[in-house]
C-alpha cells in the first residue's frame, strides 16, 4: 500500500521502526525436577516446591503451565483440602497456548469461507493447513495480519472515497485523489511526523483524526454486516484479528442454512461464558450443541422425522447430477471448476510432483530378478552423476572450500579411480528450474563470493540452494578432480542426457558403470544404449543402513523389455510425470507400461510423440487419446465427457464430496501437458533443436523463469462466474 507515494510497512515492521530503547533484560531458566513433565507426580512436586518457596518469601505463588499441564495442575489443586497451601497457588494458562487455541478457533470458524484458498496464494497448501489449525503460529499471525490489512484497505477505499492502493510507480493518480480528503491528509501528516520521530506512538493513537477514521470504519462495518451474512462473517473475522493483535500487545510487555451461526460467533461465545459463571472448571462440561456452526461443518436434514447428517458439498453435487439441463452440466466440465488444474498441479505454479522411482520399481519387477548383477572388476570405466555426487559428502562449518573439494576427490579416487564426472549447469534458465526450487524447499542462501581458502560459514543446504554458489563450487570441484586425473564435463542445463551419452559412448570401447540415483538415467539408458556394445551397468550409490542395492545390467534389461517398449520408453516415462511434466493424480507410473502392452491404440499415440516433426495439433490429439486410455475410457470418449461421467459415478457411490483432483484433467489442461511431454521426449532424443518452450506448454515469467501453462479456458463458464 502507498500513501502519498511512500510505502507503508506492515504492523510488525511499524512497531520495530517507531519503538525506541533497549530491552530490559533476558530471562533465566532454572531446571527444578528431572522427571517426565506430564507425570502427575512431577506436577505435584513442582507445585509443592513453588508453594514452599512462596511461603518462605511471604508472596502469592503464580505458576504458568501450558494447556495439558495446566488442566492436570488444576485437578491436583482442587483435590487438596481447603486449608492446603496449594490452594493459594494462582494457576495461569500460558499465553503461547492460549494464542495457539485462538488461532485454531479462527481457522475453524472460517472453514469454507475462502480464507484457506486466499492464503494458498502466498503460502504452500500444507503450510496453510497447519496455520489454520494454530500450529505454525508465527506464519499464522503474519498471514492473518496480511489478510486483515487487505480487508481494511478495501474498507478504507469506500469510507474515504479513494482508489485502491497501487504500485509506487503508479502513485501519481492516487496522490491527486487522496489530497482531496481532509482526514487522510491529516493522517498522512501524522504518519510523516511519526516516521521522523517528531511525535510518539501514544500521541498518534490519541489523535482526533484517527478516532474519526476509526468511527467511520466502525459505522461502515455495521452497515455492510446488514447487507449479507457473508459480509458479517468477514467483519467478525476482522474483529477477531483485532483481538489477536491486542492480545499479542498485552503479552509482550506482560447465507447459509439456518443452523449456521458463524457470523454471530461473539454472541455464541458470550452465551458460553455466561453459562460458566458460578461453576468450577472441573465440573463444567462443554456441549457440542453450544458451539458455533461453521460453513464447513456437515449439516443435518430431517428424513421421516430423523435428523440425518450429510455433507452439504456432496448433497449439492448429487443434486446437480439430476438436473434437467444435463447438456449444460456436461459442457461445464470442459472447465476446471476450480482455480487451477488440480489433476496436474500441486498449486497454481507447481506441477504435481512426479513419483519417478515407481517406474523403476515397475521395470525392476519385470526384469530385475533375471538381470545378472555382476560387475567386472578390471578395466571398468565409471561415469558419475555430479549432482548425486554433491550429496555424498557431508560439509562441516569452518572447513575451507579447498578441504571440502579434497574430500570429494579422495572419495572419487578411492572408489572409482579415474572416473568421468558430469555436472548440471545453473547459469541459464530452463524448464527444470521449477524442480530445483521445489527441491530447495524455499531455502535461498545468500550469494557468497568465496575463494578456495575461505571457510564455510553456513549449512551445506543453504549454500547449494543458491544457483551462483553451486555453479562456482562445481567449477572449483571440477578443476580439483582434473588434477587427480579425473575427466569432468559441465552441461549447459540439465545433465541427464549428457551423463547417459558419456556412459553409452564409453561402453563402445570398455565395460562401463553409470553411478547415479535418478530414474531418468535408467530410462535414458534403456533408450540410448546399444545391445552391440560392451556391458553397461547402472549402479545407484548405496544408502546408509541399506545392505541391498539394485545393480542394473542395461543390456539384459533392454532384452527383457523388448525393442518396442525401449523405443517408446521416453514417452511412457514423461506422460505420467518427470521433472518437467505433471504426475496425474491417482495414477501410478506403472500404468503406462500396462497400457502400452495391452492397447494398440495407446501404442499408436506413443508413435506420434516419437516423431521428430510432429505438429502441435497431432501431439495434442494423440495426448488426449492416450490419457483417455490411461483413465480407462472408451475410444469414443473425450477427457471432458469422461470427467462428467466419472463425476456422476463418484457422486452416486461415495459418502463424501468429490475432490476435483480425482477427476481426469480437462482437454484444455491436457493440451499443455501433452505439449510439455513432447518437448521433453524430443530433448531426451537430442531432437529438440528449434523447439521453443514458449510454444510447447511453457511461458516465461520474469524472475521465476519458465512456468507451466495451465489451460486456455476460464475456471468456469462465463455465465457461472461471480
Amino acid at each position: 500500500m502507498t500513501i502519498q507515494g511512500s510505502p507503508r510497512p506492515a504492523w510488525s515492521g511499524m512497531m520495530q521502526f517507531v519503538q525506541k530503547g533497549d530491552h530490559p533484560g533476558k530471562s533465566a531458566v532454572m531446571w527444578m525436577i528431572d522427571m517426565n513433565s506430564s507425570d502427575r507426580t512431577c506436577i505435584y512436586s513442582t507445585l509443592m516446591y513453588v508453594s514452599e518457596h512462596a511461603r518462605s518469601h511471604n508472596v502469592t505463588p503464580i505458576i504458568t503451565f501450558d494447556q495439558p499441564l495446566w488442566w492436570k495442575a488444576l485437578m491436583i489443586i482442587n483435590s487438596e483440602p481447603m486449608g492446603s497451601d496449594l490452594r493459594k497457588i494462582v494457576l495461569r494458562l500460558g499465553g503461547f497456548h492460549t494464542e495457539m487455541s485462538f488461532l485454531g478457533c479462527i481457522g475453524h470458524l472460517m472453514a469454507s469461507s475462502g480464507l484457506q484458498e486466499m492464503l494458498e496464494l502466498i503460502y504452500a497448501p500444507n503450510a496453510v493447513i497447519h496455520m489454520l489449525s494454530g500450529k505454525a503460529i508465527a506464519r499464522a499471525v503474519r498471514a492473518h495480519l496480511i489478510v486483515d490489512a487487505a480487508l481494511n484497505a478495501l474498507m478504507l477505499t469506500d469510507v474515504l472515497n479513494v482508489p485502491l492502493p497501487c504500485k509506487p510507480d503508479e502513485s501519481d493518480e492516487l496522490s491527486a485523489d487522496v489530497s482531496k480528503n481532509v482526514d487522510l491528509d491529516e493522517a498522512c501528516t501524522l504518519y510523516e511526523k511519526l516516521m521522523d520521530g517528531a511525535i510518539c506512538v501514544e500521541e498518534v493513537c490519541q489523535s482526533d483524526v484517527l478516532k474519526r477514521i476509526k468511527d467511520h470504519l466502525k459505522k461502515h462495518a455495521e452497515s455492510v454486516k446488514i447487507t449479507s451474512r457473508t459480509s458479517a462473517l468477514w467483519v467478525q473475522y476482522m474483529n477477531m484479528i483485532d483481538i489477536l493483535r491486542k492480545y499479542i500487545r498485552a503479552e509482550r510487555p506482560g447465507n447459509a442454512h439456518s443452523t449456521v451461526n458463524v457470523d454471530t460467533t461473539q454472541a455464541v461465545g458470550d452465551k458460553i461464558l455466561k453459562s460458566m459463571v458460578g461453576i468450577t472448571p472441573d465440573k463444567y462440561t462443554f456441549k457440542r450443541i453450544s458451539q458455533a456452526v461453521t460453513l464447513g461443518m456437515k449439516s443435518s436434514v430431517k428424513i421421516d422425522g430423523d435428523q440425518v447428517q450429510i455433507d452439504p458439498q456432496l448433497l449439492f453435487q448429487r443434486l446437480i447430477t439430476v438436473v434437467q439441463t444435463s447438456d449444460e452440466l456436461e459442457s461445464a466440465f470442459k472447465h476446471e471448476l476450480c482455480s487451477y488444474p488440480s489433476a496436474l498441479f500441486d498449486s497454481s505454479l507447481l506441477l504435481r510432483e512426479a513419483h519417478k522411482p515407481a517406474l523403476a520399481d515397475a521395470i525392476w519387477g519385470l526384469c530385475g530378478p533375471d538381470v545378472p548383477p555382476d560387475i567386472p572388476d578390471d578395466g571398468t570405466q565409471y561415469v558419475l552423476d555430479g549432482g548425486a555426487l554433491l550429496q555424498r559428502i557431508p560439509w562441516s562449518r569452518g572447513s575451507t572450500y579447498r578441504s571440502i573439494c579434497h574430500q570429494y576427490t579422495e572419495y572419487v579416487t578411492r572408489k572409482y579411480g579415474d572416473a568421468v564426472v558430469v555436472f548440471d549447469g545453473y547459469e541459464s534458465t530452463n524448464t527444470k528450474d521449477m524442480t530445483h526450487k521445489r527441491r530447495s524447499k524455499g531455502n535461498a542462501g545468500a550469494t557468497v563470493t568465496f575463494t578456495a581458502d575461505m571457510a564455510l560459514t553456513m549449512k551445506k543446504e543453504q549454500f547449494l540452494a543458491n544457483k551462483q554458489n553451486k555453479q562456482r563450487f562445481i567449477y572449483m570441484l571440477g578443476e580439483e578432480l582434473q588434477k587427480k586425473n579425473g575427466e569432468t564435463h559441465h552441461a549447459s542445463g540439465d545433465a541427464d542426457l549428457l551423463i547417459v551419452m558419456k556412459a553409452v559412448n564409453s561402453a563402445t570401447t570398455t565395460n562401463t558403470v553409470l553411478v547415479g540415483d535418478d530414474t531418468d538415467l535408467i530410462v535414458l539408458l534403456c533408450y540410448h544404449a546399444s545391445l552391440e556394445s560392451h556391458d553397461l551397468f547402472f549402479c545407484p550409490e548405496p544408502k546408509q543402513n541399506t545392505k541391498k542395492r539394485r545393480i542394473w545390467n542395461i543390456k539384459a534389461t533392454k532384452e527383457k523389455l523388448g525393442p518396442d517398449i525401449c523405443k517408446h520408453i521416453l514417452f511412457l516415462h514423461a506422460v505420467l510425470g518427470c521433472d518437467t511434466t505433471s504426475r496425474l493424480y491417482g495414477i501410478g507410473k506403472g500404468a503406462s507400461l500396462k497400457k502400452f502392452k495391452a492397447s494398440k491404440t495407446f501404442r499408436e499415440q506413443a508413435m506420434v510423440f516419437d516423431t521428430q516433426s510432429a505438429s502441435t495439433h497431432d501431439v495434442v490429439d494423440a495426448g488426449e487419446k492416450a490419457l483417455v486410455i490411461i483413465y480407462n475410457g472408451k475410444s469414443s470418449d473425450t477427457l471432458d465427457s469422461l470427467r462428467h461421467q466419472r463425476f456422476c459415478e463418484k457422486v452416486a457411490s461415495k459418502s463424501s464430496h468429490v475432490k476435483p483432483q480425482s477427476l481426469p484433467p480437462t482437454s484444455g489442461a491436457a493440451k499443455h501437458h501433452s505439449l510439455r511431454v513432447y518437448l521433453q521426449v524430443q530433448e531426451w532424443k537430442e531432437s529438440a533443436d528449434g523447439l521453443s518452450p514458449m510454444e510447447w506448454g511453457w511461458q516465461e515469467c520474469g524472475d521465476k523463469g519458465f512456468v507451466p501453462v495451465q489451460t486456455f479456458l476460464a475456471p468456469a463458464p462465463e455465465h457461472h462466474q461471480m
